[in-house]
C-alpha cells in the first residue's frame, strides 16, 4: 500500500511518501511557506518513488490542533487530492504525532504534549505508552487548548511521571515550571512530521479513521478564532471541531 503524508500545523512544514519498500519525506522550518512548497515537493516525492497521485492508496493529513492556516492548508490540499484520484482519507492528531516521537526517544510511560497555541495558551493533551500496541500512543487527557497555569493545574493531580514535548514548555517556560520540574526529560527539538503520521496510519486503529474527502474534519480547539474566517474550505464549508 502506498501513502502521501501532509503535516503543516505548525512552523515546520513535512511531506511524505511511502511505499511497502521505502518511505520518502522532506522536513524543514518555513513559516508562511507551506502553500508554496505543498504541490512541488509532493511532485518531487512522488518521483523520487516512481509514483504518480494515481498510485497512492491513502492520503494522510495532520489535523491538528495548531496554527489555523497550517491546518487549513493540510486539510484543504488533502481534499483536492482525494477527491481528484477518489482516495480516502485519514486524519492523524497533530499532537499523537509528537507523543509518538517523545514516547519512543525516551522510557516515559507518559507524554505530555504541550505546543505554543499563542495568545496565552497552550496546545496541549497527556498519551500513555501503549503496551498492546506501541507504535500507538493512547490519549489520556484529551486535547484541548488552556493558559500554562491550568494545564499545571491538571497535570499536578496525576502522580506519575512524564516526558514533556513540544514548543509550549519554552514558550512559557516561568508559567510551566511546576510542571517541567516533576518530568523526567523534554523533548524540544522535533515538529509533527510527515513520517510519523503514515507511521501511525499503518496502525490498526486508524482504520477507524477513515473516511471520505467530504468528510476531513481539522481540530481547530479554539473555536472562536475558527469562526473568524470567512474563507471556505475546498468543499465549500468550514467544520470546527
Amino acid at each position: 500500500m502506498n501513502y502521501l503524508a501532509l503535516e503543516t500545523s505548525t512552523e515546520a512544514f513535512s511531506v511524505a511518501v511511502a511505499t511497502a519498500e521505502k518511505c520518502y519525506s522532506f522536513d524543514t522550518i518555513a513559516p508562511k511557506q507551506h502553500g508554496d512548497l505543498l504541490l512541488p515537493k509532493i511532485n518531487e516525492l512522488l518521483e523520487q518513488a516512481g509514483l504518480t497521485i494515481n498510485d497512492i492508496d491513502r492520503i494522510v493529513y495532520g489535523k491538528g490542533p495548531g496554527a489555523f492556516t497550517g491546518v487549513r492548508i493540510a486539510v484543504s490540499a488533502a481534499q483536492g487530492l482525494a477527491f481528484g484520484c477518489n482516495r480516502p482519507l485519514l486524519g492523524i492528531s497533530s499532537l499523537q504525532n509528537l507523543a509518538a516521537q517523545a514516547l519512543e526517544r525516551s522510557d516515559a510511560e507518559y507524554a505530555w504534549v504541550i505546543n505554543d497555541a499563542r495568545m496565552g495558551e497552550v496546545y496541549c493533551a497527556l498519551y500513555q505508552r501503549n503496551s498492546a500496541e506501541p507504535d500507538w500512543p493512547r490519549l489520556v487527557e484529551k486535547e484541548a487548548v488552556l493558559a500554562p497555569e491550568v494545564l499545571c493545574q491538571l497535570a499536578l493531580e496525576g502522580e506519575s511521571s512524564w516526558v514533556t514535548v513540544g514548543t509550549g514548555m519554552a514558550a512559557y517556560a516561568s508559567e510551566l515550571q511546576p510542571l517541567s520540574a516533576r518530568a523526567s526529560a523534554h523533548i524540544s527539538d522535533v515538529f509533527p512530521r510527515a513520517d510519523v503520521a503514515i507511521a501511525l496510519a499503518k496502525q490498526p486503529q486508524a482504520e477507524a479513521l477513515l473516511h471520505s474527502a467530504a468528510a476531513a474534519v481539522p481540530t481547530y480547539l479554539r473555536n472562536q478564532v475558527a469562526k473568524k474566517s470567512n474563507q471556505s474550505s475546498i468543499i465549500g464549508v468550514d467544520r470546527v471541531e
